[in-house]
């Protein structure tokens, strides 16, 4: 909450979303409220991230850009402020850079973390649809705009994303046909530690059981917004060759740092 209000450049709104908690997060919160009409407070039973941000929809303008952040990662001081110095904003999907931190004193205090340029997808819906790639960051370094979020949800089945909700950002905003731009030399907190999803990716489904839930939980994901906006569940070859180069070269090796393979 202090990292969303102290911005150089402030946000209009901030949008507090409570899932359940059982401490004094929600007086907190009103505290907050109290002190700051920018704080919009939303009370709700426990459901997960991604019930969060379907409540968080209807409070959303289109014309608005939406940052995401999830409770335990925190915004350098200047981060809207670095951040729309690259990129004209509402702009469809903007991720930046995730810079870890384990402790309260070792967190990011620049969001300036470098010189690189951006790296500009134009359009990944068909290497999305045909071949999973996955465009994007963490929820807390992710931004899409206003339109794009309530093309996105509310999604029904948020009991499927109670965590990783970053994946139904980064899956269907190219699912609807969404550009993409990655800021490197911008960053934000993530806070590292043993329960993130991302940390331990390569374990967090080791069962077969896990595994089969997951393959379930994208295949209804993806089926949804096919049928909801028409969209093709397959791509042909040309299609996806043609998206591939529109990455130019910088998107290129982007897509081949991920494991990417055209054949």
């Amino acid at each position: 909450m202090d990292s969303t209000l102290s911005q150089t450049l402030p946000f209009d709104k901030v949008i507090v979303v409570d899932d359940g908690s059982t401490d004094n997060s929600p007086e907190i919160i009103r505290r907050y409220q109290a002190l700051n009409s920018r704080v919009i407070p939303i009370l709700k039973t426990n459901g997960g991230q991604l019930s969060c941000f379907n409540a968080a929809a209807e409070f959303i303008p289109e014309n608005s850009q939406v940052f995401l952040l999830d409770s335990d990662d925190i915004f350098p001081k200047n981060y809207l402020e670095a951040v729309s110095q690259k990129v004209s904003f509402p702009t469809d999907f903007c991720f930046v850079t995730a810079v870890d931190f384990f402790n309260h004193g070792d967190k990011l205090q620049n969001a300036n973390i470098g010189n690189e340029q951006n790296v500009i997808f134009p359009k990944t819906s068909e290497l999305v649809r045909a071949r999973g790639v996955w465009i994007g960051n963490v929820t807390s370094a992710i931004s899409v705009s206003g339109k794009i979020y309530k093309k996105l949800l509310p999604y029904p089945h948020s009991e499927d994303w109670k965590s990783r909700a970053d994946d139904v950002f980064v899956y269907i905003a190219s699912f609807l046909g969404a550009a993409k731009v990655k800021v490197p030399s911008v960053g934000i907190g993530y806070r590292k530690h043993q329960n993130n999803d991302h940390i331990v990716k390569a374990n967090f489904y080791k069962s077969n059981e896990e595994q089969l839930a997951r393959q379930g939980h994208l295949k209804r994901l993806f089926d949804f917004y096919c049928q909801k906006y028409n969209v093709p569940r397959q791509a042909s070859f040309t299609e996806i060759l043609s998206e591939y180069n529109a990455c130019g070269a910088d998107g290129m090796a982007h897509l081949k740092s991920l494991g990417f393979r055209l054949f």
